[in-house]
């Protein structure tokens, strides 16, 4: 069973269309010093530049929509559809939970954070690993570490961004145990996350899901803290899907 459903989890086409915008909007961000050679610009400012700290950095934006569409609606789906209740008669109710939580946990992480690696990949590729003074401008955090390595430094922002991915993608299965509406699922999260960072920019700053994205403005906070918020989102999350799911199971 976790087997079947991890491949229609991973292996689908929402999952390829989302990997495939993802990275076209890394492309769009940075396009217009993409594609200068002439410049000075290193790997590190063309990567920041592209997936959080630039004007078009359009992934910023928009990523809990491309971390919920590949399987954030999978509950949905089979309630709507029926198939829940042939499920049902195969499977315990907990392991169902723990199978849901997993897969689309493990989908909505890589929907994010292979576009990043294969943007990352593609700057080292065209500037190369070395670093100039250009990609200062972007870093505020562990300022140490990424000079002394600056690939891994950015690779680090690929595990981010499979948190990240997690997040948003248990948040869009935890609504569908209330929310009917597949489509609605899948955009709701992208709501929620832009009136969560209009209210929380300048008060309860470390609710804000825009610096969960960019490790960088982990300069004004505490990582310890925002890390254990973004645990603690995804253990509530969890929570909220596997009581719908009990309590749909009773009705």
């Amino acid at each position: 069973m976790l087997s079947y459903e991890m491949k229609h989890a991973i292996f689908n086409k929402r999952m390829l269309i989302s990997i495939l915008l993802s990275f076209l909007c890394l492309i769009v961000g940075s396009a217009d010093i993409l594609f200068d050679h002439n410049s000075n610009i290193d790997f590190s400012y063309l990567f920041l530049f592209s997936y959080s700290c630039g004007t078009a950095s359009l992934l910023a934006l928009i990523y809990p929509v491309f971390a919920c569409m590949p399987y954030g609606d999978t509950y949905a789906v089979e309630r709507e559809s029926g198939y829940l209740l042939y499920k049902r008669t195969k499977i315990h109710n907990v392991k169902y939970i723990l199978i849901k939580l997993l897969s689309s946990s493990i989908s909505g992480g890589l929907a994010l954070s292979i576009p990043v690696a294969c943007y990352l990949i593609l700057c080292i590729f065209s500037r190369g690993p070395m670093l100039t003074d250009y990609g200062m401008e972007y870093i505020s955090h562990k300022v140490q570490f990424y000079h002394s390595q600056p690939v891994l430094y950015c690779a680090g922002f690929i595990g981010n961004a499979f948190l990240c991915g997690v997040i948003f993608s248990l948040l869009a299965l935890a609504l569908s145990v209330f929310i009917k509406s597949r489509y609605l699922v899948l955009f709701l999260p992208l709501v929620l996350y832009i009136l969560c960072n209009i209210l929380c920019s300048s008060h309860l700053f470390y609710l804000n899901p825009v610096l969960w994205w960019d490790c960088n403005l982990y300069s004004e906070s505490n990582e310890l803290v925002v890390l254990g918020i973004e645990l603690g989102a995804l253990l509530l999350f969890s929570i909220i899907f596997s009581y719908g799911v009990i309590r749909n199971a009773k009705e």
